[in-house]
């Protein structure tokens, strides 16, 4: 058993690899033809106690820990990453991010809703400027009496438009200070609130199904009980995040490599020449190609996991916590390209999958952190 494993572990990680293949599988390639959120199956995810396992157990999750959340991740994203990303951003931003500073009644109202899948989150973080320029934020909260009226726009917002609440991040004091992170407050809005409005679903050529838009405030008004963070301290607050989706994106493109990688090799074994001799037999490059592949997959489980378990201990994983979901990323479009390359003219046909996979990978690249932009982040901190 590897050293991330257990029983109870096991047992959860069996049921959600029989959730993933027996719901998820047959209905991957639609839910990527029509990009649509598939909220039947979101619901069934809370059911199974999916959205809340890193979550307190008085407010409907399961008290667990971020391996056994990991685990999960892996297991979805094996089927279908966009459903497994629908779960990060859910759990990950919305429901972590509101677990520590909310007051008792907040996560009463709100975060037991979120841990069963009731309602559905969305965070509404990045603006128009990028994440990497805090000082051009324009998304602001005045106080108005006993209210917060926010005005603005964010973008790239996953989970927009079936989400049921807003946690939104807005600026409060004067400009964002980029070097103390001290001036956005953190709010949470309801669907319906009068002004929220969403924009534009983007059509993305990956992580389908994942609903990614704009989601604009006019006048947007919400009582002081609707207030998350201390005032001005919203960003540090999110910076509860990024332990749990930066490991958990590592292990959303483990599955997804896990995946290439599985196929290719039943590809080689099954596709025989003329004479019946298996290609994986007759071809030392595509075998050697394929060992490749389980020899990266492996060196991403090791690292992925080896995290979670600091993070389980309550250890310091900054800054490498920037450095897995690019490292994991990079890795699972290598092993990605590769399949389809190995899978020759098949590979770039939609119906076997297999190009879907590269494409996943490639968006994996730069949705939830770019590249780069992740590495500079954990380069600031050596």
């Amino acid at each position: 058993m590897p050293f991330f494993m257990n029983p109870d572990r096991q047992q959860v990680v069996d049921t959600a690899r029989r959730f993933a293949q027996n719901e998820l599988r047959p209905r991957a390639r639609e839910i990527d033809r029509s990009d649509e959120f598939p909220v039947d199956l979101f619901k069934k995810m809370g059911a199974l106690g999916f959205l809340g396992i890193t979550l307190p157990e008085q407010y409907n999750g399961s008290g667990g820990d971020l391996t056994t959340l990991a685990l999960v991740i892996e297991e979805l994203s094996k089927e279908c990453v966009g459903i497994a990303q629908n779960v990060i951003a859910h759990t990950c931003l919305v429901s972590q991010c509101l677990n520590t500073p909310a007051t008792p009644e907040q996560r009463e109202k709100w975060l037991s809703k979120l841990t069963t899948g009731e309602k559905i989150g969305v965070y509404c973080f990045t603006e128009p400027c990028g994440n990497s320029n805090l000082a051009g934020w324009k998304t602001r909260a005045v106080r108005d009496g006993g209210d917060w009226v926010i005005n603005g726009g964010k973008m790239f917002c996953t989970n927009v438009g079936v989400a049921d609440y807003y946690y939104v991040c807005a600026l409060t004091e004067g400009a964002m200070d980029p070097a103390t992170m001290v001036g956005a407050t953190t709010f949470l809005v309801e669907r319906g609130t009068p002004g929220l409005r969403v924009g534009r679903i983007e059509d993305k050529v990956g992580w389908r199904g994942s609903s990614t838009g704009q989601v604009f405030f006019d006048e947007v008004r919400v009582p002081e009980s609707h207030r998350i963070s201390p005032l001005g301290m919203g960003l540090l607050c999110c910076l509860e995040s990024p332990p749990f989706e930066m490991i958990c994106e590592g292990a959303s493109a483990l599955g997804l490599a896990q995946h290439a990688y599985e196929k290719t090799l039943a590809y080689a074994k099954e596709r025989t020449d003329a004479n019946g001799v298996p290609f994986y037999q007759k071809f030392e490059t595509m075998r050697t190609r394929i060992a490749e592949m389980k020899m990266k997959i492996e060196a991403m489980r090791a690292f992925v996991y080896s995290l979670t378990d600091m993070v389980d201990k309550g250890e310091n994983v900054y800054p490498t916590v920037f450095t897995v979901k690019p490292y994991a990323f990079a890795l699972a479009e290598e092993i990605c390209s590769t399949a389809v390359n190995l899978h020759g003219g098949n590979g770039v046909v939609a119906d076997t999958g297999i190009e879907q996979l590269w494409r996943d990978a490639k968006v994996g690249m730069i949705g939830g952190g770019q590249y780069d932009m992740m590495l500079d982040m954990a380069s600031a901190m050596l």
